[in-house]
Formats: C-alpha cells, structure tokens, sequence
C-alpha cells in the first residue's frame, strides 16, 4: 500500500528544465577543470598515462611544454576553455533528454577526438584503460551536473 502512495505521487511530479546561468556553467566548467585536472596530473605522475594537463597546451607550444609550469598553466587555461564549450554544447543540445548514460556517450566523443590529434594507435594498454576512464568520468560530470542545475521537479 505505501508503495502505491510513492508511485502516484511520483507521477503527479512536474518536471521543469530552466535555462543554465552564466554563472552554473562557469562553475561547472571551473570545477570540472580542477577536478579533472587533478586527476590527469596523478594518472601521469603515477605513470597510467604520458598525458597531462600540459598536453592541452601542444597547440601553442608543441611537446616541449608538456611538464613545465608555464605549459601545465596554459594546458589547465584550455582545458576549462574547452570545459566551458563542452558544458554549454552539452546544456544547449542533450539537457532536455533526462539519461544519466548520455554524458558517457558526451565523453566517449571527447575520447575519440582526443584519440585522432594524440595518436591512439600507439597508447599502449594502461594508457588506453586510463582515457577511457578519464573521458567517461569528464563526460559524466558535464553530464550529471547540467542535468541537475537544469532540472526541477516540482
């Protein structure tokens, strides 16, 4: 019987999206950078991956800035540039769909993006296992937390 009192009041629960702020997305975007920023400088550091946050920033400065402070800062600087297009590509286009897997499939594209400008081809095992993962979680977050800042139920 209360299982029945549950299941009627869900259904008569009203779903309201609401457009994403300047300010939720460049919160998300700042969060998710730092976050993830984080954990890529750990994978590399323990040596999962020879990508860090200064990878972001072979674009200006090629390879030789991959380790070095002033690449790490402008790698971090892209990143949440890119954070910021992901989250805001991701509000406009996929928030109405209510689909927690969606943002797997939003950080699978990012993966195989990733994987045509760095050479997939040549990663080995730990180094794929640990893009996958990386991109699943970023694509995740952007995912998960547009969904919740977008979404009310009333």
């Amino acid at each position: 019987m209360m299982g029945m009192v549950k299941t009627k009041q869900a259904k008569q629960q009203k779903v309201v999206t609401k457009q994403l702020s300047l300010q939720k997305l460049l919160e998300i975007s700042f969060w998710g950078t730092v976050m993830w920023g984080i954990v890529r400088l750990l994978a590399n550091y323990f040596s999962f991956t020879p990508f860090t946050v200064g990878s972001f920033s072979r674009l200006i400065y090629g390879t030789t800035a991959d380790n070095s402070a002033i690449g790490i800062v402008t790698g971090a600087l892209i990143l949440f540039a890119v954070t910021i297009v992901a989250t805001w590509l991701y509000a406009t286009l996929f928030a109405r769909i209510h689909a927690w897997w969606l943002g797997l499939a939003y950080g699978l594209v990012f993966l195989l993006l990733f994987a045509l400008f760095f050479r997939a081809g040549t990663w080995g095992d730990t180094t794929m296992s640990t893009e996958i993962v990386w991109f699943l979680s970023y694509g995740l977050f952007i995912g998960m937390s547009v969904l919740i800042e977008k979404v009310d139920v009333e």
